[in-house]
């Protein structure tokens, strides 16, 4: 098969190099070449050679369904061009014009040129430093990954890094990297609950990164902030700080509670004021934004109350975002969910509806919203099909993410929980295990999978869901699925708003992302 070729010469062409294709893939279908969908009765083909989008008639529509999905003979497809009166050779104009429907061909999810990337953003340096301070929190979130029947993560600990590991931590950044603009982001267990380690962390960082843009982040429950903090916070430059409220106090309290299971509103709420009247009243533009995690009983009406809830804030920066989504797969205890609940859609609909009703996208609080069709706008294009497709939404490990535990060990992202050691803070990054197990036996167990995949070069999936502390897990082909349908779903908002009102996706052309 050769992807290559410069033109079909006619439809029978087509024809022939599709049932070709077909043989050379795994699951011996042509799923792979692309994917039609529709809003409000226009129809589009996404094409995964390019990742171009084309606008069909329904009659042609139908005609790329029956090529890639079905099993019709030529004869079959013949006939209904013939019935639907189908001008064939403006068709193949069209089609090589844009070098549509060859598809990709992998034999492995890298290739020379991104094991040449992969070792050049290694050789480059972290630019985003993640520390673990602490194991501990203060509170017992029921939804939280780090409850004890949640295998793939650890539980809470009483472990807390050292001055000594942070500092360390801090040096090897300076050393092992150019880096200009870098991030040091603390984590947790609840990161406040080890303050002095924090602000020193970020006194040392000062002046050990001197002449660099330091980007600080953390997220935070609040319960424990206090004046002192938020004073000491409006000071720092550069600091973006992610606070946990699911809502208003009647949903918040359901699953965000202390140990003791009382709820946790009222405290955090006052601590999220104090935090915003202190940066307002320094003039400081401290980047504060919230997290709220959806949780059942689910309805449309619910995430309006959020979203009303965070909309109406009065004491906010007129940027202030916040980000609403599900628990994480399998974090949720059997007793706090129905069968139905995993199946929800209430969230995804809500978010549609806004996109379609809205006349101004800045106006929207709900980052999600923005990142689904901001990775839509922003993914890769080309003029002809190429065989690369990427280790999906993986980034390359040790150098855009590097997470300290505690204990010092060189982990790949704080998200991923339970993942193997690429090295710790006295050896430094082992590149041998990055390769190992985060490029070559990673591609090993998905490349098949991905092969077959129309949206390969646009999935998002990355390691978070996808290793243990062994290594890769067994694919879960039921989060492909969710992945897919995610994908068209954006693809399906992007198109509509594209062809409505073009203007509201110019920013995108900024970074609108968290």
């Amino acid at each position: 098969m050769d992807l290559y070729k410069d033109n079909f010469e006619n439809f029978s062409e087509l024809f022939n190099y599709i049932q070709e294709y077909k043989k050379e893939k795994p699951a011996q279908t042509a799923l792979s070449i692309g994917k039609i969908f529709s809003e409000h009765n226009f129809y589009y083909f996404y094409d995964s050679g390019t990742s171009k989008v084309v606008m069909l008639d329904n009659d042609i529509a139908q005609l790329f369904e029956l090529l890639i999905s079905s099993n019709k003979s030529l004869d079959e497809l013949n006939q209904y061009i013939y019935a639907h009166n189908v001008n064939v050779d403006e068709l193949m104009t069209s089609i090589n014009e844009e070098d549509l429907f060859k598809g990709f061909k992998i034999k492995h999810l890298y290739n020379d040129i991104s094991l040449e990337y992969i070792k050049n953003e290694m050789n480059t340096g972290t630019t985003q430093l993640i520390l673990e301070l602490t194991g501990k929190c203060n509170m017992r979130c029921r939804y939280c990954i780090y409850h004890d029947g949640y295998p793939h993560n650890r539980a809470f600990t009483s472990k807390r890094m050292s001055s000594d590991t942070a500092l360390k931590s801090i040096d090897y950044m300076k050393l092992y990297g150019d880096q200009q603009e870098v991030s040091i982001t603390f984590y947790g267990g609840e990161p406040l609950l080890e303050f002095e380690l924090l602000k020193e962390v970020i006194e040392y960082s000062k002046v050990a990164l001197a002449g660099r843009t330091i980007q600080f982040s953390f997220t935070t429950n609040l319960s424990v902030l206090t004046p002192k903090m938020a004073e000491y916070f409006s000071t720092v430059d550069n600091l973006s700080i992610l606070c946990s409220i699911d809502g208003p106090k009647e949903i918040h309290d359901m699953y965000r509670v202390y140990k003791n299971g009382s709820g946790s509103f009222d405290d955090v709420f006052k601590k999220f004021k104090l935090l915003n009247s202190v940066a307002r009243k320094n003039g400081k533009e401290m980047h504060i934004s919230a997290n709220a995690v959806y949780m059942p009983p689910f309805s449309e009406e619910k995430v309006s109350q959020i979203d009303d809830f965070f909309t109406n804030l009065d004491f906010t920066h007129e940027d202030f975002r916040y980000q609403l989504g599900y628990a994480g797969p399998g974090t949720v205890p059997e007793e706090l969910l129905k069968s139905s609940d995993y199946n929800d859609q209430s969230l995804r609909q809500w978010q549609d509806k806004q996109i379609s009703i809205t006349s101004n996208l800045e106006e929207i609080k709900e980052q999600t919203i923005f990142n689904s069709l901001d990775r839509i706008h922003k993914r890769s294009v080309t003029k002809r099909a190429t065989n690369f497709v990427p280790m999906n939404g993986c980034c390359v490990v040790g150098s855009r993410r590097l997470f300290v535990s505690a204990d010092g060990d060189f982990l790949a992202c704080e998200r991923i929980g339970n993942s193997p050691s690429i090295g710790n803070i006295n050896q430094g990054i082992i590149e041998e295990k990055i390769y190992k197990k985060y490029v070559y036996e990673f591609s090993e167990v998905w490349e098949n999978i991905c092969s077959d995949c129309w949206a390969a070069k646009l999935c998002s999936s990355c390691y978070v869901d996808r290793m243990d502390s062994s290594g890769v897990r067994e694919p879960d082909l039921a989060e492909c699925e969710y992945y897919r349908s995610t994908t068209e779903r954006s693809l399906r908002n992007y198109h509509n708003l594209l062809r409505t009102s073009p203007e509201q996706l110019a920013i995108f052309n900024e970074d609108v992302l968290l």
